[in-house]
């Protein structure tokens, strides 16, 4: 689309449009303080059974262990003290690595579970094993072969970068040496949406993982940003400013047909569809300040969804529809809070140190990936939001705006 400004006229507009943006992320000082109050769902959570891993393989091993953990379900132990016993080994045939897994119940001698698996990488491998034994004895899906993509800075610029839920095999999307910020992923783990200022102006990018291809799908006057899909991937959510001031839009990615979904003097930004495709859910300082709001696409009733605090931002919608995370401004600190949609109950989920922001669900909706400030650092970490235990994901900083895959 042609950019109805020469570049000299409409950049420091952009710029001091995004900074306004931004700043709805930043000026509001809170004045509550967040309470270890702990969510009514906690009940519904079943005590961790107790594992035992004995199985050839140092990497797999120690990456099925990993796993397992973090899932929430599992406790590492000894035999002794296990429920349950792993047993199997490894083997390298030609180029695969070979396992067979044997799944024990305490004091029986015969298997009541045969894990089988072969993959070229012993990481990957050790993933689908976690993912079956979740499965298996909780009947939950696994979550250990997801991937997270994020924004990773260095010097002047921001680049996109994709790795393994645990922070592995991490590898550039872009190296365009500017600034790509707020990627998404597409419902089938397949694109990227995200905001790119390669051309000095911003613009919102497709970008196919499988082959590298790009597509500019909005490049018009103003910003174009905070992009997001619909759940059949044949939209797009965006913020643009073509029209004078920050509203919500949603594109058609076949025609690239524009609808206009916000009017009002506010910034509308951050915008998200929630499961049921008839509703999404955005924020705004319509108010005075950054809250979260939802619309009804069907008759256009709005709807706050957040009261408490004069800063919340950064929603993310579980699968289930359940929970709305998101960040919130508290005594001067920044921290997740999860609200549970059908009381509207509100409650925080972190506490500690640094700035806690950015949350995204991952695909079992028990967990979230965000971003956590401190001491000029910014790192991401796993969260489970049932349990409140936190594993960190980098470490070496830089990193922000995570996104779970579905």
């Amino acid at each position: 689309m042609k950019n109805q400004m020469s570049l000299k006229q409409s950049f420091p507009f952009i710029i001091g449009i995004c900074s306004l943006v931004i700043g709805i992320c930043v000026l509001y000082p809170g004045a509550l303080f967040c309470q270890e109050v702990y969510l009514e769902v906690t009940k519904e959570v079943a005590p961790k059974i107790r594992i035992n891993i004995s199985l050839e393989g140092k990497e797999v091993t120690q990456v099925l262990a990993s796993d397992l953990e973090r899932s929430g379900y599992f406790k590492l132990t000894s035999q002794e003290e296990a429920e349950i016993i792993l047993k199997g080994e490894c083997q390298q045939i030609k180029e695969e690595i070979v396992a067979e897994v044997s799944l024990f119940s305490i004091n029986q001698t015969s298997p009541f579970y045969l894990l089988k698996g072969r993959d070229g990488d012993e990481r990957r491998l050790a993933h689908r094993l976690a993912n079956q034994v979740v499965e298996r004895l909780t009947g939950k899906k696994g979550i250990a072969l997801s991937k997270i993509v994020a924004n990773y800075q260095t010097e002047k610029r921001k680049e996109i970068v994709l790795f393994d839920y645990d922070g592995a095999n991490e590898r550039l999307i872009t190296t365009d040496y500017s600034l790509n910020l707020f990627p998404r992923f597409s419902p089938d783990n397949a694109s990227l949406l995200y905001t790119s200022y390669l051309r000095y102006w911003p613009e919102v990018i497709l970008h196919h993982l499988n082959t590298g291809k790009r597509e500019i799908v909005a490049s018009y006057p103003g910003l174009n940003s905070a992009s997001s899909f619909s759940l059949d991937g044949k939209h797009i959510l965006l913020t643009l400013s073509k029209d004078g001031n920050p509203e919500i839009y949603l594109l058609i990615l076949a025609n690239r047909k524009l609808e206009r979904l916000t009017r009002n003097q506010a910034i509308d930004t951050s915008s998200i569809f929630l499961p049921d495709g008839n509703s999404i859910i955005f924020v705004s300082d319509r108010s005075g300040s950054p809250q979260i709001y939802r619309l009804n696409l069907k008759d256009n009733s709005l709807k706050r969804m957040t009261f408490e605090g004069s800063y919340n931002t950064s929603p993310a919608i579980s699968p289930s529809g359940d929970y709305l995370a998101y960040a919130s401004r508290v005594s001067n600190q920044i921290e997740i809070f999860l609200l549970e949609m059908k009381s509207g109950d509100s409650f925080c989920l972190t506490s500690g140190p640094g700035n806690k922001e950015d949350p995204s669900f991952a695909p079992d909706g028990r967990h979230l990936v965000f971003t956590l400030t401190k001491d000029y650092s910014s790192n991401l970490y796993m969260l489970d939001i049932f349990s409140r235990e936190i594993y960190p994901i980098t470490t070496k900083g830089g990193y922000s705006s995570p996104n779970w895959s579905k």
